[in-house]
């Protein structure tokens, strides 16, 4: 039977504080956390006169509805008449006056009686959506921020696994919720799961997921569904939290350390956690300040406003350059998001653009063709670019696309946008695009999204099997630079017949146990090994048994060192 793995079991320690004082309080000693600070969120706003209440619905294990920081957020269903043990609304559940619990079938979403610090995660996230809606609007925070409990966690589990997690997403588009966090996730995805998020995408429901805790590039489901806000993780200095996922598959990052929120331990308790869930509560409750203050703006349009306004952290990461189109767009930053204006002209013909993932907007027709270059930090294998909107007629309108040194007068892609469905890939490090509109058919709207394609970090540097037939010196591949996470590399080193090989290393920084540097006998893996070599220091010199020996390098996600140099010469066999 498939089990949904939650994510917070890497969530950290947990630490208990009092209460903190929000806005809409008494606001002369309050001061925002530090996580409100680092995504820049907005205090003072006032939705427009059109728009109405968001419903969050959070799909976890509990959630501690009588929390002082919370209550006045939980969403009333207005159809369900409280404790008369009838289906008002006739959706099939009883008094879901507030929310369900999947997992047990009933309307009890609270934590059960005696395993409350077990039943931790939903609470928190629910605390940190609810201080962003209230530095936000304050005193009338709870007027438009809803949340809904969606329990998915059966109360006597003996593993924290969420088997009904898809059954609660489900719940959450019948009922009417305008975002769902699910922050959990699988390594893969039933096709009924998959269509369960076909549905929220067509019906314009935007679901926000964690990339995970698993330290590696591996992607998981809801994050990795085209269609859903995958989210990961980084600290106060920018740099990835330790634990976080990451990928192309990762659509935005958010502050994940240390994040202060309410407790399921009682009704005032605080506390402070660690993860990529963290970051996905931040990227659910921004969305939904988004949406207040755009109500007329679709999901597309609202991730579009959240991409194209986030801060590219590529150069904040630490001797990692694999990380290059794996941390999405980058750091959200609620404030620009709030004040971007998709359909405003652009301010200069050429737009210069640095990110990895993003969209091309263009809402008013515009006297000249507008030009965007592409060129984010890191190296890439490419970009992907994929029609968003494209709303109206564009008549005989074109967007060309180019590759780093394609001439003006030969796109290496010409696609007439009346006919554009797919995506189109665009090999190279760098990338242009060029809008040439039909003057006739000025009114239509388009967002095209882009996205960089990472390199596979364990081809970084070699790709297949690399053959030595001449003597010299030979290296890991990375230069002065630390070899990559996950490497799988192979070199196959052939002496002259009737030669040895003779191996003199001299450097060696591998992390000890965990990346090895096998030798075998001979041109593949199944031959016998002769030596197998990890750790800092510089291993004894080798000689091969007979004139051909493979050499095979592997590693783990973490602490990669500096790698290898060894001279290699071919010598008389002793």
């Amino acid at each position: 039977m498939k089990r949904t793995l939650l994510q917070f079991l890497a969530c950290g320690a947990i630490t208990t504080a009092s209460f903190l004082q929000l806005p809409g309080e008494d606001l002369s000693d309050w001061s925002p956390p530090s996580f409100l600070k680092e995504i820049n969120a907005p205090t003072g706003l006032r939705p427009p006169s059109e728009a109405k209440p968001i419903i969050i619905a959070v799909v976890d294990d509990a959630m501690r509805v009588t929390h002082e920081e919370l209550a006045s957020f939980i969403w009333k269903n207005p159809k369900e008449i409280p404790d008369n043990r009838m289906d008002d609304d006739g959706n099939g559940f009883v008094d879901d006056v507030s929310g369900w619990d999947l997992a047990d079938d009933n309307s009890d979403v609270s934590p059960p009686v005696g395993r409350e610090g077990e039943f931790f995660h939903g609470t928190h996230l629910a605390g940190i959506i609810v201080q962003i809606a209230k530095r936000a609007y304050g005193p009338e925070a709870a007027k438009w921020v809803r949340i809904m409990p969606v329990k998915s966690l059966e109360d006597d589990f003996e593993k924290p696994y969420l088997k009904k997690g898809y059954n609660g997403i489900q719940y959450a588009l019948d009922i009417g919720a305008d975002i769902i966090l699910a922050s959990w996730g699988e390594a893969r995805s039933s096709r009924e799961h998959l269509d369960i998020l076909d549905t929220a995408e067509d019906r314009g429901v935007l679901v926000v997921s964690t990339s995970g805790n698993s330290y590696s590039d591996n992607p998981q489901f809801p994050a990795a569904f085209p269609s859903v806000i995958s989210v990961a993780a980084i600290d106060p200095t920018g740099e990835k939290l330790t634990q976080s996922s990451y990928g192309g598959f990762v659509d935005i990052v958010a502050p994940g350390k240390s994040i202060s929120s309410a407790s399921s331990l009682s009704d005032t308790d605080r506390a402070t956690r660690d993860g990529t869930s963290m970051a996905a509560a931040i990227i659910a409750g921004s969305a939904a300040v988004l949406k207040l203050q755009h109500p007329d703006a679709s999901t597309v349009e609202i991730v579009a406003m959240l991409k194209n306004t986030a801060q590219p952290i590529e150069q904040f990461q630490k001797g990692e350059i694999f990380f290059g189109g794996k941390l999405g767009a980058g750091l959200v930053n609620l404030e620009s998001a709030v004040n971007y204006d998709l359909q405003s002209k652009p301010h200069q013909k050429i737009q210069e653009l640095q990110t990895h993932q993003g969209y091309l907007a263009r809402y008013r027709a515009n006297d000249e063709p507008v030009t965007w270059r592409i060129r984010p930090t890191g190296t890439v294998d490419g970009f992907w670019f994929e029609p968003g909107i494209i709303h109206g007629p564009s008549g005989k309108s074109r967007l060309q696309l180019f590759r780093k040194d394609d001439s003006p007068e030969m796109p290496f892609h010409d696609l007439l946008l009346s006919d554009w469905k797919e995506r189109i890939f665009v090999p190279g490090t760098e990338a242009a695009a060029s809008l040439v509109e039909d003057p006739d058919f000025p009114g239509f709207r388009l967002l095209v999204e882009f996205a960089t394609q990472p390199i596979t970090q364990n081809t970084l540097f070699c790709k297949g099997t690399g053959s030595i037939s001449i003597e010299g010196l030979f290296e890991d591949g990375s230069g002065s630079g630390n070899y990559s996470p996950q490497s799988d590399c192979k070199w196959l080193i052939t002496a002259p017949e009737g030669k040895v090989i003779h191996i003199e290393f001299l450097e060696f920084d591998t992390e000890a146990n965990t990346d090895w540097l096998y030798f075998f006998d001979g041109g593949g893996t199944q031959e016998q090994i002769m030596a197998v070599y990890s750790g800092p220091n510089i291993p004894p010199t080798l000689t091969s048994w007979r004139n051909q020996t493979l050499l095979w390098f592997v590693s783990d996600d973490q602490n990669q060192g500096k790698g290898w140099k060894a001279s290699i010469t071919f010598v008389n066999p002793e």
